[in-house]
């Protein structure tokens, strides 16, 4: 798969930036398009980020930093596609790792309400400074004033993703303490 691709080159960024990149041009484009990528089907939320986490772990411990998992047990089902919320939740820890300090705690945690649910990134890097929005498309990070390395597309995707599973991405972000980003989506019935 995709991530466990990334997850294998991640800690050689220079090398593997450009095959990431290209590998997900084409569903960003038709995620923005709103074209059919895959099909959605029953998805055990826990579990499948119980998977996730552990395949993009080295991807993450290889930085130094430490990540930690919360996952109810017998948690709920979203209509979901596997593959692009992996994307969506590559992204949230390739960020988390890239403005953590080295050898800070991540988290990754799942959540559930009575109509959604969902999974959240933590972690206590620099925040975002004021005045940062999810902006609707293009580069997010394009005017704001701080550089970042990447090519600014990671919380656009993301968005896109949770967009596509009728949900949404936000955040909670306090300069110099951290941040925190959440796709929330509906349950299935």
């Amino acid at each position: 798969s995709f991530a466990s691709a990334h997850a294998a080159l991640v800690c050689e960024r220079n090398a593997i930036l450009p095959q990431s990149l290209a590998t997900q041009l084409w569903t960003v484009q038709d995620l923005h398009h709103g074209e059919p990528i895959a099909p959605m089907e029953p998805l055990e939320l826990s579990s499948w980020l119980r998977q996730s986490v552990h395949e993009l772990a080295p991807a993450i411990t290889c930085f130094g930093h430490t990540l930690a998992l919360d996952t109810p047990t017998g948690g709920s089902v979203v209509s979901g596609n596997s593959a692009l919320l992996s994307i969506a939740l590559l992204h949230l820890l390739d960020n988390a790792q890239k403005f953590s300090p080295p050898r800070t705690p991540i988290r990754v945690g799942a959540f559930t309400s009575a109509r959604t649910s969902g999974f959240v990134v933590e972690d206590g890097g620099p925040g975002l400074p004021r005045g940062f929005e999810l902006r609707p498309f293009g580069r997010i990070d394009d005017g704001i004033g701080f550089a970042s390395p990447g090519m600014g597309l990671g919380l656009y995707t993301a968005s896109l993703v949770a967009h596509r599973h009728q949900g949404t991405l936000t955040f909670h972000s306090i300069e110099n303490v951290g941040s925190n980003f959440r796709i929330e989506m509906p349950k299935s019935s």
